[in-house]
């Protein structure tokens, strides 16, 4: 099993794999029906959901587990974010998270048809679905994160391959610091053990500097 970050190929062929524009469709076919459908929530739904909210958000795999619709802010008209309960894992902090616009348009929309279908607000449903009504367990998140990876790029991934591919996605782009809140760090010295990954850039930096001269 591998724990490094995905390259840029895997990232954009696992997202490829995962936003299909037949995802959409399900959702919507799903959220409409009053009754069951072909579509099954937790096998079709729910694994892209979860998995998205880990490398997309940079929740870990606990707090993916335990995020529920109620932590959503925004609707499908806007732009939202989740709420993420440093309770799920006794290290971090809880946060507020903005999330993509279309993970964000995808999990409204997975809430909208839950309360449909159950006439009230979902409030504690969870993303990740249940099963004999229990919360799908982190055994099966982690299959489902092997499964995706391997049929996306043939090489089966674990869960925090991909919050570590959002941590070294956003240390590109944003300062440590709010890198940091993002990913619940208590201590900036654990947002730092994914600096390292850069190091190829670091290096590139250091050789257009020396190329310039004094």
């Amino acid at each position: 099993m591998c724990t490094r970050t995905l390259t840029a190929e895997q990232t954009e062929r696992l997202h490829r794999r995962l936003i299909s524009p037949k995802f959409g469709s399900q959702i919507a076919e799903w959220a409409a029906a009053p009754s069951p459908t072909s579509v099954s929530y937790r096998l079709d739904i729910a694994p892209s959901l979860i998995i998205r909210l880990m490398m997309d958000a940079g929740l870990r795999i606990g707090e993916a587990r335990a995020a529920v619709f109620g932590a959503l802010s925004g609707n499908v008209a806007t732009r939202g974010a989740i709420h993420v309960d440093g309770a799920a894992n006794h290290t971090a902090r809880s946060r507020i998270v903005p999330l993509p616009t279309d993970l964000h348009l995808h999990l409204c929309m997975a809430r909208e048809g839950w309360t449909r279908r159950t006439h009230t607000a979902e409030a504690q449903q969870p993303v990740c679905g249940q099963y004999q009504g229990r919360p799908t367990t982190t055994r099966t998140i982690r299959r489902w994160v092997e499964h995706e990876t391997l049929q996306a790029f043939g090489e089966a991934m674990n869960p925090h391959a991909l919050r570590h591919t959002y941590a070294t996605r956003m240390l590109k782009v944003a300062d440590i610091r709010v890198v940091q809140e993002l990913l619940g760090h208590a201590n900036v010295s654990s947002t730092q053990i994914y600096t390292h990954v850069t190091s190829p850039d670091l290096r590139e930096a250091v050789d257009r500097m020396a190329a310039a001269g004094p």
